[in-house]
């Protein structure tokens, strides 16, 4: 038999032998979600541990960091393990209540961790282009983050109604599937109550994208402005400098030829003059060198941030545009198992945002050089 076949499902006759078949296509998938989750895990509870007790810097980023790590950990634990149960009971799946659950919290979870994003977002646009309003934000923080969570739950509150077991009837057999729209709306006005909640869960990830680009193009229009008058002024110094030296070596070499006679009187005099004159030069682009570097490392985490955004959006678009064709059809999933090559590719783009909750530690790695000397320090067993 032909396993690619659009019809195979057609031929097999019992519901049992199909879900294993599915589940068996799907065994790389659910190998992937179990490498998410052991990552999430294990590169999130460094990243709490690291700047909670390993880095004391009293900083914003040592609040946001951890936070966005444990909301990292809850949305990949709970996501990955949910799609594995998914991919095991594909067309076998009977417990309604367990279902409406796994769409509920996964939902919620999500949109809580991505919520905490747009936070950091508003966060850094008001500390660097209206720093005047930065300090009361972050003295509500804490309250901030469970009042994100908590509007996450409720406006995510619907699927525990419109989420459920749906039937399909094959031949002889039965086959039971979890969908975000249940067959109990499917018709009526309870079809256009769950497309209108699709509609808004829609508008929800778009808004959440829009904030948080906003935010940050403006911040990143604020820093490059600030980048470029600081390479200004990098140039107006080297061109002083340049000025400088040749004045001098105009001058020295006019009093070399006035005073040949007392040159071993003057020699220590224009040694002083010379010497004191590059440390002016030393200490000068020292300053702007140091300003760079202090510029660099006071923004590293905005930067990082960004990347992180960036992924969140790139990595659930997938998901959006699945969540918008299976509303549209509701036996998309089903007639999917069908063909299982392009199965098992749509199953993983369907969980490809939890790729966004497991990039962060990388990204600390990488752009965070006290926090990689630390993780170094811990695989080597070192004292910090």
């Amino acid at each position: 038999m032909d396993t690619n076949s659009t019809d195979w499902i057609m031929i097999n006759p019992s519901a049992e032998q199909i879900n294993k078949k599915l589940s068996s296509a799907l065994i790389p998938h659910i190998v992937i979600l179990g490498l998410y989750i052991f990552i999430a895990i294990v590169g999130n509870s460094t990243v709490i541990h690291v700047y909670l007790y390993k880095m004391r810097e009293s900083t914003d980023s040592r609040f946001f960091i951890p936070c966005l790590a444990i909301a990292d950990i809850l949305a990949c634990t709970v996501g990955g393990f949910c799609g594995i149960y998914l991919s095991i009971y594909i067309v076998d799946f009977n417990s309604d209540v367990g279902c409406k659950m796994i769409w509920y919290l996964m939902t919620a979870i999500t949109s809580g961790a991505a919520m905490i994003l747009v936070f950091i977002a508003y966060h850094r646009y008001t500390k660097i282009c209206k720093p005047y309003n930065h300090t009361n934000l972050m003295e509500k923080k804490i309250t901030i983050v469970i009042c994100l969570y908590v509007t996450s739950f409720v406006i995510s509150s619907p699927l525990i109604f419109t989420s459920g077991v749906t039937t399909f009837t094959r031949g002889n057999s039965t086959f039971h599937t979890c969908e975000r729209i249940s067959e109990d709306y499917i018709d009526g006005m309870k079809y256009n109550i769950a497309i209108g909640y699709t509609v808004f869960e829609a508008l929800v990830v778009i808004t959440i994208a829009t904030l948080m680009t906003i935010c940050y193009t403006k911040v990143g229009l604020k820093l490059f402005h600030h980048f470029k008058q600081t390479s200004r002024n990098l140039n107006s110094l080297k061109t002083s400098n340049i000025e400088n030296e040749e004045h001098s070596r105009d001058s020295v070499a006019s009093i070399d030829s006035q005073l040949s006679v007392e040159i071993h009187e003057n020699k220590p005099s224009n040694s002083s003059n010379t010497t004191a004159s590059k440390p002016s030069k030393e200490t000068a682009s020292k300053r702007i060198k140091r300003k760079k570097e202090k510029f660099n490392r006071k923004h590293k985490y905005t930067f990082i941030f960004i990347a992180i955004s960036v992924i969140c959006i790139v990595t659930y678009t997938p998901r959006l545009i699945l969540m918008i064709i299976e509303s549209a059809d509701r036996k998309f999933w089903f007639i999917s198992t069908s063909n299982l090559s392009l199965f098992p590719f749509l199953k993983f783009l369907n969980r490809f945002y939890i790729v966004n909750n497991i990039v962060n530690p990388f990204l600390y790695a990488m752009f965070d050089p006290k926090f990689k000397r630390c993780l170094i320090n811990i695989f080597t067993c070192q004292e910090t």
